[in-house]
């Protein structure tokens, strides 16, 4: 792939920026509705650019991965938000042990969210060196949580803004932290728990990292400054819960699939078709990953994403190349009888929250028994 390749979707990102920021500016003559439109496109636009960034996290858009780091520093942090250098270290972990309830850290939300019923039993956390109990918080709330999911979603995206800043200062190339993996002893029962070690960059690199995501907070402040307070509050919301439908078209391809211990279906992994508790790698990823299927003229709107299980076999081929392979992967898996499951938006949707209300129920089980 190369950067020329992006073109279609080059100029449909700053279409949206452009026509949204006029828009936000053209409301200072007292206009909601112009408003609102332009703070929805730019949160399509944080969506679309996050597909280009994603496609620049795993390399494949020059097929260098040290011109996409950098080209990471636009996609992500200053376009975004979102910074380049923490997207990788849990996306990597996510790639390499999907639906792990140990060591997935795309899954591991508690106590606002829980998608598998192992995970009440003292999660523990590999990737945030922490348990993640199931408090009374979490009994009260997540038996309500494929309610108040769509919600979350809209939110979401200042966590990830959080995250990001943690984990530049937690990975600053100075003073005292060390990129190696920490022990850490459970108090309560003298275990020795590994933390997931993040790995140092190098100074430039991370200079990089920070200078692009203040580029971000200084455009922002920029726009919002040219607004009174209810309009910067409608903007920023607006804008943040459009960007919403990027969490859920993530999550939807791994929620209701199966899930295993820790690994990538090494140990006590659900729905093997032998019977057992381990799958291989690749065979777990049919089992913990589904497609969303649609027609050719919608892979726009999904950025890739609908190709999940493809993505997950091969991380590094360009999203416009993964609907290519879905014959040659259903070949493959067929063969061996490993089921492939390719749904529509709206039902995979419909997977998702029955996932989450059966969890929710069965915690409602254990609360009263």
């Amino acid at each position: 792939a190369t950067p020329l390749q992006y073109w279609a979707a080059i100029i449909r990102a700053l279409l949206l920026l452009v026509v949204g920021v006029f828009l936000i500016l053209l409301s200072r003559t007292g206009s909601t509705i112009s408003l609102l439109i332009g703070s929805i496109m730019i949160g399509i636009f944080f969506e679309n650019i996050a597909f280009m960034g994603h496609d620049a996290g795993h390399g494949s858009i020059s097929g260098d991965i040290h011109i996409d780091a950098w080209l990471g520093f636009i996609l992500g942090n200053f376009l975004t938000g979102i910074d380049i250098g923490w997207w990788k270290s849990t996306h990597y972990a996510h790639h390499s042990a999907t639906n792990a309830i140990h060591d997935d850290p795309d899954i591991q939300h508690m106590p606002l969210l829980c998608f598998e019923e192992r995970m009440t039993d003292n999660l523990w956390s590999a990737y945030h060196g922490k348990f993640m109990p199931l408090d009374a918080l979490g009994k009260l709330i997540i038996p309500y949580q494929n309610w108040y999911f769509y919600p979350v979603m809209g939110v979401a995206r200042f966590n990830l803004y959080i995250q990001s800043v943690l984990y530049l200062i937690d990975t600053r190339p100075f003073f005292n932290r060390s990129g190696t993996v920490e022990k850490i002893i459970d108090e309560s029962t003298g275990q020795v728990k590994e933390k997931y070690g993040w790995p140092k960059p190098k100074a430039n690199f991370w200079m990089g990292q920070v200078i692009s995501l203040m580029g971000f907070y200084y455009v922002w402040y920029c726009l919002i400054s040219c607004l009174d307070i209810k309009s910067t509050v409608i903007c920023i919301f607006a804008s943040h819960m459009a960007a919403g439908l990027l969490h859920v078209q993530i999550l939807i391809s791994h929620t209701a699939m199966n899930y295993c211990s820790s690994g990538a279906g090494s140990f006590e992994a659900d729905g093997v078709p032998e019977g057992t508790d381990e799958a291989g790698y690749y065979e777990w990823q049919a089992l913990s990953t589904m497609d969303v299927s649609c027609p050719p003229w919608m892979d726009w709107a999904h950025g890739g994403l609908n190709f999940q299980l493809e993505h997950h076999l091969f991380p590094r081929i360009p999203r416009w190349k993964l609907r290519s392979l879905m014959p040659l992967v259903d070949e493959i898996f067929n063969k061996y009888d490993i089921p492939v499951v390719r749904v529509p938006f709206i039902e995979a949707n419909r997977m998702m929250l029955a996932q989450m209300a059966d969890v929710g129920a069965a915690i409602v089980k254990m609360k009263y028994s």
